[in-house]
């Protein structure tokens, strides 16, 4: 009997609808949380891995589960025995990465290196036993988001047909979470756990979505850097613009109807870089548009704050707090996942321990002011490897990827997959460039296989 090997094909598995078939699959558990969503979900997922022998469907699965992030913490239960969905996303990860090295593959041509992130996470490691204050929980959900922002870069460099199939599955993930928010407009229901309190569910008489992200201005995190993200010329050829046009104005919409203040703003302000960077006179209106982002700032802002007040204070106080916490351990803090300790001794049993609301000061206190340094990298090399995009692509990859990180500052975002899918989208999108120059460097360094000229541009 001949040897059967795992191999990821390109582009065999984006001519079956059966992936899709499969994550729609799961909504199955959003009412009933038994066997029968998540069986179906798992065959199928099966089949196409044994019909296609190759590890595309490992991608797809947890991909699309991991943007969708409120998947992530659901629970296939079997009788009396549950564990959660995390479990079978790590076993991709690790059949995944292992079939990639035993290929012999290089590891070169990220847009984040692999060993950066694995120093990252060895470093929060030391920072904890030097506390003395490890919790098991939090390093796993770390390293399973690491090695998920690992094995999409793997599968997105190998070649040109991956990357393309991973630029459809993110726009199709996107895509759904967008359906859902909609569905539970229209229902006045949210399907999944709510962060909200409950004088904070309605505003204006409307029900704030969560789709599944659980919440509204993680929702909007997402859409905005979407938005400018599927503009780019790559999303334009393999959507094809009417679509890709279409899902702009859905977009535009549920930005609104998340009443995201942060969300609106950035919105505006993201439209506006557009403008400036596309104009022949961009430092001169950048310059003029100064006063007006100041006016806003002073203006505006407040009037937005005004709009819960409740929820304003809540945020500034935690926030104080995490600040505090970190000025007594300013260069490596108190060590992942422990801010919650601190919080709960000044909340109620009602109210619960909270996070810091705050990508940035999560990471001065899990980690101090290295941690920060590590994030700031992170955003370096992804700036740098945007230079192999089409001037007109990169402008619109960084003013997204500019928008989310401005927004999280605003929300916790560290522990969300989508803060770590932004290498493997942006390889994803070099393969497709449309610049000669940039597919003649990419060639060169390796970012492109050898195959690339018998594809169709």
């Amino acid at each position: 009997m001949s040897e059967i090997r795992l191999e990821t094909k390109p582009f065999a598995f984006i001519n079956s609808p059966l992936w899709l078939i499969a994550a729609l699959t799961i909504v199955l558990s959003l009412y009933d949380e038994t066997l029968l969503g998540p069986a179906i979900f798992v065959s199928l997922i099966s089949i196409s891995l044994l019909h296609y022998r190759n590890l595309t469907p490992l991608i797809a699965f947890p991909t699309f589960i991991g943007i969708n992030s409120e998947f992530m913490h659901k629970f296939i239960f079997i009788g009396n025995f549950s564990f959660s969905w995390k479990v079978p996303l790590l076993l991709c990860i690790i059949i995944y990465v292992l079939n990639f090295i035993y290929r012999q593959k290089k590891l070169n041509s990220f847009a984040v290196s692999p060993y950066f992130s694995m120093g990252w996470l060895v470093y929060l490691l030391f920072v904890s036993f030097k506390t003395q204050s490890f919790s098991f929980s939090p390093y796993a959900f770390v390293g399973l988001l690491f090695g998920l922002s690992i094995a999409s870069q793997l599968f997105a460099n190998e070649n040109r047909e991956n990357s393309r199939f991973l630029l459809i599955l993110f726009f199709l993930s996107v895509l759904f979470m967008i359906l859902v928010g909609y569905v539970e407009v229209i229902f006045e229901r949210t399907f999944l756990m709510s962060q909200w309190a409950q004088e904070e569910r309605y505003r204006f008489g409307i029900m704030r979505i969560g789709s599944t992200v659980a919440d509204s201005n993680f929702l909007c995190s997402i859409l905005l850097p979407s938005l400018f993200i599927f503009n780019t010329t790559p999303f334009k050829k393999i959507i094809t613009p009417s679509k890709v046009v279409f899902v702009n104005v859905i977009i535009v919409l549920q930005i609104f109807l998340t009443f995201s203040r942060t969300g609106m703003v950035l919105f505006f302000i993201g439209l506006s870089l557009l403008f400036i960077l596309r104009s022949k006179h961009a430092k001169l209106l950048f310059i003029g548009l100064l006063p007006v982002v100041f006016f806003v700032a002073y203006k505006v802002m407040p009037l937005l704050m005004d709009v819960d007040i409740n929820s304003n204070a809540a945020r500034g106080f935690v926030n104080n707090l995490a600040f505090n916490t970190f000025l007594e351990n300013p260069l490596f803090g108190i060590g992942l996942g422990n801010f919650t300790s601190v919080s709960e001794q000044y909340t109620d049993s009602v109210v619960g321990a909270l996070d810091t609301m705050n990508t940035y000061m999560s990471l001065l206190t899990s980690g101090g002011i290295i941690s920060l340094c590590f994030y700031l990298v992170y955003i370096g090399f992804i700036y740098n490897k945007s230079k192999l995009l089409t001037s007109y692509d990169r402008r619109l990859f960084l003013v997204g990827f500019l928008l989310y990180n401005m927004f999280i500052y605003t929300i916790d975002s560290f522990f969300i997959y989508f803060t770590w899918i932004f290498p493997a989208i942006l390889l994803a999108l070099i393969h497709h460039s449309t610049d000669k120059k940039s597919e003649k460097d990419n060639s060169k360094s390796g970012d492109i296989d050898s195959n690339y000229d018998c594809y169709d541009n």
